[in-house]
């Protein structure tokens, strides 16, 4: 295992990533959820190159929970979603349970 020393700035707008020889590195950020942004790309460059230097903008101005809204799942009385096999069979079982 092979550590770094690294530099953490919080710098408004950018987010930046380098290493030089893979003796230590500089991850740059604006907001928290920047930061684990940057040191997720940080490890993977890391893990394959010694020397890199990557600078983005940050993709979102805000961050949130995401919920998966998918189509042609029905829930059963315990709860678990499953996928109906026959979506007309599925429909006419919700009629009868009175949904």
């Amino acid at each position: 295992m092979t550590l770094l020393k690294l530099q953490f700035t919080e710098l408004a707008g950018i987010l930046g990533i380098d290493s030089q020889s893979g003796n230590g590195g500089r991850i740059q950020y604006d907001q928290k959820i920047h930061f684990y942004r940057a040191w997720a790309c940080f490890a993977e460059h890391a893990k394959a190159e010694k020397s890199f230097e990557i600078t983005e903008l940050p993709r979102f101005e805000f961050n949130g929970t995401m919920l998966d809204a998918s189509r042609n799942v029905i829930f059963d009385p315990n709860g678990v979603p499953t996928a109906p096999l026959n979506v007309n069979a599925s429909y006419q079982s919700l009629l009868r349970r009175g949904h």
